[in-house]
């Protein structure tokens, strides 16, 4: 699957405790990107430990952290994060129709939608599919617009990081995976 060494599901008697105990956490199998981290037992646990503060979030919710991540990951053309959040908005109750105009929405191709996230959840996913595109376009007014609309300066940069390390992902996951 990858070029480096890595566990896997399948290998995971022969890895670190750190490595086997974020693999246990996955009942629905281990997303790639996790089994690639496992190279690394710092850096899968420091993900690990990002994941679950997102999981907790007291502001951005589930839904909104997975259109962050989806639209993210279909921006830079990344099919295996692209399908799975596309599945887990579909979870939240969202239609496949409602999840491409969400993706319109956030590239600024279309007005606000009705369907899935609050105006403002969608307001903020398009700010951030703009920092992680275009970053040297974010204003001044494009901030107070978010805060206005009830973000605070945390809320606002922990969806950024959330999804510029979809983008991170993504671009780590292309270098390493076999072709």
């Amino acid at each position: 699957m990858y070029s480096i060494t890595h566990s896997t599901p399948e290998t995971l008697a022969a890895a670190p405790d750190s490595v086997r105990e974020v693999f246990a956490a996955f009942t629905d199998g281990v997303p790639d990107p996790m089994q690639l981290l496992s190279a690394s037992p710092f850096l899968l646990t420091q993900q690990f430990t990002v994941m679950r503060h997102f999981r907790a979030h007291p502001t951005l919710s589930f839904p909104l952290l997975a259109a962050i991540r989806y639209t993210v990951a279909r921006s830079r053309n990344y099919a295996c994060c692209t399908n799975f959040n596309e599945t887990l908005l579909e979870r939240c109750g969202m239609t496949r129709p409602e999840v491409e105009d969400l993706y319109a929405v956030a590239s600024n191709d279309a007005p606000l939608s009705e369907a899935g996230l609050e105006d403002r959840e969608q307001k903020l996913v398009r700010f951030v599919l703009l920092v992680v595109e275009t970053p040297e376009a974010v204003t001044g007014p494009m901030l107070d617009d978010l805060r206005a609309e009830g973000w605070s300066d945390q809320d606002i940069l922990e969806a950024v990081m959330h999804g510029a390390n979809m983008s991170t992902v993504a671009l780590v996951d292309r270098a390493f995976r076999l072709r």
